[in-house]
């Protein structure tokens, strides 16, 4: 017998993902008008993760990256999604390098004297980094 709420979720999932996709041709469709458009491919990268298109998602990230240049804010985001699809595909060094730029760049937005309790974009990339450095077993760093 099938169970009723499997069938639900699954449903839900199917109905989700082609949102998602949805969302993905949208913003594809943008860039091709816009194909300099940082936002657009960074967004565009987080959304080929969630589908796990990672090697399509890495590609939009370092495009956003290159685009960048040297916008700390906005770099230390897309290093951070970067780092997220490195280690959805279990690349933990190059996660590492990612969060470790992301955490550099967040310093500089948020110096310890205008910020002396910390900021959340610093915590999750410190947490960020931690679990890379647990999953490389270097207890001691993380």
């Amino acid at each position: 017998m099938v169970d009723p709420q499997r069938l639900v979720q699954s449903a839900l999932r199917s109905k989700n993902e082609k949102r998602l996709q949805q969302a993905a041709e949208f913003l594809e469709a943008q860039l091709a008008e816009e194909p300099t458009n940082a936002v657009l491919l960074n967004n565009l990268g987080c959304l080929l993760h969630t589908l796990g298109e990672y090697d399509r998602a890495r590609e939009c990230h370092g495009q956003a990256l290159a685009i960048w240049g040297s916008s700390d804010h906005a770099r230390a985001m897309s290093l951070m999604n970067l780092g997220a699809v490195f280690r959805a595909q279990g690349e933990d060094e190059p996660a590492r390098e990612s969060f470790e730029q992301a955490l550099a760049n967040f310093e500089r937005c948020y110096p310890e004297e205008q910020y002396p309790q910390g900021h959340p974009e610093l915590a999750g990339s410190l947490e960020s980094l931690g679990l890379v450095l647990m999953a490389q077993r270097e207890y001691q760093a993380a």
